[in-house]
């Protein structure tokens, strides 16, 4: 019985700890906003979320094509700059971030704010995936009524450039130009 026990308080321990590295991985993050793209399914098993892509992954594609081949798997490391012109959304103007630069190692020291991407090769096409891609929403949420691309990202990006989606926000329709 007592084996039981140990056995059960090291799985309450493991759980623990993993939780707590998880909410506090992102509590000193820099935050940026990103411009999202059209996409927007709904996965039965997971629940309700919009699927999210980004026009910061079209130019990773291209700053990354020399540091890591299209074939070949890795991480990529991608510097990100802000856009000169804000994005006007539901509460307020935003400023966005671009890609400006690609590394396959990790950036040291504080060169900026980099964001970690996987090239994960497929058979007909590459693509980076930053970790960003789905954002869960309450099946009533107002976020899921908002048309495909007409949304930024506000991401935040823990010291090891990992990105967390933080919110949605919805831009207003002349910031899209429609």
């Amino acid at each position: 019985m007592k084996a039981l026990r140990w056995v059960l308080l090291a799985q309450i321990a493991f759980f623990a700890v993993w939780g707590g590295s998880l909410l506090t991985s992102h509590r000193v993050a820099r935050e940026v906003w990103l411009q999202t793209g059209p996409v927007d399914p709904r996965d039965l098993l997971a629940g309700h979320y919009v699927a999210l892509t980004y026009p910061l992954i079209q130019s990773a594609e291209e700053l990354c094509a020399t540091v890591r081949p299209r074939s070949s798997p890795g991480p990529v490391y991608v510097r990100l700059a802000p856009r000169s012109e804000p994005v006007l959304t539901i509460e307020g103007p935003v400023t966005t971030s671009h890609g400006v630069e690609c590394r396959a190692e990790p950036p040291r020291g504080d060169a900026g704010t980099w964001i970690a991407g996987e090239r994960r090769p497929r058979p007909t096409t590459s693509r980076i995936q930053f970790g960003i891609e789905r954002f869960y929403v309450p099946e009533a949420s107002p976020l899921r009524r908002v048309p495909s691309g007409q949304a930024v990202a506000k991401i935040a990006i823990n010291d090891a450039h990992v990105a967390r989606i933080i919110d949605l926000v919805p831009t207003l329709p002349e910031a899209t130009g429609q």
